[in-house]
């Protein structure tokens, strides 16, 4: 019998449609020597361990889902000759747009910037197959493939159904229910059934900005946080507001959206799995309090541990099943109407991958990519590895122009280097 599993309302956002996959890139840097024939070894044992890499989308009745496949191609090898340190941000815009043949698989593909010492190697999935949990596991795993051909994965099963560790009762059921064919009611009158294609943004348009906060300075900051009851995110995130405000106040909205990994509320999701489904947390900073950096910090911490402890996995998954059959106007409505927040904001952490490997070493792993097809395309992502800040930021010139955003994320950077300033004045 054939397995298959049906998109989730998340998923299916992020899938778009069969041929408009939005892609999802995570890239490391290594300097040491590689081979085609290890790289391919690598990538069979990855697609052996993980269904979704054998796995193709199909569609029955507009409705998509996750097929398992007895034979599929393997993961492709794409080599490009590395130019210099920067040319992997290139290669990245070109993946961005070079959409997966979802009927027919595999949804992987591995791009190897090729150097003499010093190669890039991006891994690029369809964000509705895998989240910045989901990348960093497929990074970590084939670095060790890469290291040791003889490296044992655990094969895992595919999943038929999503599943909460909490039941509803019947009548949280048909509460759930009720409300969810009210709000499905509304949406499917008020949300477009046709996409205005003049209000549909130009994919070369989009672009990405790469920046860094070294060690030394990391780690001051690291200090000051744990000493004001913040966090680097929350830090990151208020100084981005903030610089946003003072550079912009004419689109100023004083929000930011935090994409939430749910793993730990399902019961079906282990942490090495491939999976893409985040609730979001909406952050809002005041104004008024833009110059009080470590309370507005300190603030938006606590708004998102209150926003993870009232998330009922048990209730969105009711909830988000409702909607299944108006996705596609959610999407027409994501790629037409102008989004009520300033950023998409998402916090990979530190990663926890190896620095150093008996064939190699990873000199730098950049904070994944993704262009969003969505009129407001405004992304940032942050990571830290060997003790560095690094954050990319994506947008489209019909949004955001390149050169503003420039200024936007340097000036960001200025103000959280104060910050340690304004600390060593002091002490």
């Amino acid at each position: 019998m054939t397995k298959q599993r049906a998109l989730s309302v998340g998923e299916r956002i992020m899938y778009v449609g069969k041929h408009q996959s939005v892609n999802c890139l995570f890239t490391v840097s290594i300097r040491g020597e590689l081979s085609r024939p290890i790289l391919s070894a690598a990538l069979e044992k990855l697609q052996k361990k993980h269904p979704l890499l054998r796995s193709i989308v199909c569609e029955q009745d507009t409705k998509p889902y996750f097929m398992l496949k007895n034979e599929i191609e393997p993961i492709p090898i794409i080599e490009h000759k590395r130019k210099d340190d920067a040319y992997w941000q290139i290669i990245s815009k070109m993946q961005w747009q070079s959409f997966f043949d979802v009927v027919s698989g595999p949804l992987a593909r591995l791009i190897w910037v090729k150097g003499d010492e010093i190669s890039e190697i991006i891994l690029v999935c369809p964000h509705c197959i895998a989240d910045g949990t989901s990348m960093t596991t497929l990074l970590r795993e084939l670095l060790l493939l890469i290291d040791d051909p003889q490296h044992h994965l655990e094969g895992q099963p595919f999943i038929e159904k999503l599943s909460s560790p909490i039941a509803l009762s019947g009548w949280k059921k048909l509460n759930l229910s009720l409300k969810g064919y009210v709000g499905k009611g509304l949406a499917n009158i008020l949300l477009p059934s046709k996409v205005n294609q003049k209000k549909l943004l130009k994919p070369e348009l989009s672009y990405m900005i790469h920046h860094r906060l070294e060690a030394g300075e990391t780690k001051k900051i690291l200090r000051l946080c744990k000493s004001q009851g913040a966090s680097l995110y929350t830090v990151v995130g208020v100084s981005l507001l903030k610089t946003y405000f003072n550079l912009f106040p004419e689109k100023f909205k004083g929000k930011l959206i935090c994409p939430i990994d749910i793993r730990k509320f399902l019961t079906d999701i282990e942490e090495d799995q491939l999976f893409a489904f985040a609730p979001i947390i909406e952050l809002n900073l005041d104004k008024r309090n833009l110059d009080a950096i470590w309370p507005s910090a300190k603030k938006m911490k606590e708004e998102i541990n209150r926003g993870i402890k009232k998330i009922n996995i048990a209730e969105i998954l009711e909830m988000s099943e409702g909607f299944q059959k108006i996705v596609p106007k959610l999407i027409n409505h994501l790629l037409t109407k102008d989004g009520t927040h300033d950023f998409t904001f998402s916090n990979m952490g530190s990663l926890a991958i190896q620095e150093t490997f008996n064939t190699f070493e990873v000199q730098s792993i950049y904070s994944p990519s993704v262009s969003f097809p969505w009129r407001n395309p405004n992304t940032i992502v942050i990571s830290s590895y060997k003790g560095i800040l690094d954050l990319t930021f994506m947008s489209n010139e019909a949004i955001m122009a390149e050169k503003e955003a420039n200024v936007f994320i340097k000036t960001t950077f200025e103000t959280l280097r104060s910050i340690i300033h304004q600390d060593l004045l002091e002490n």
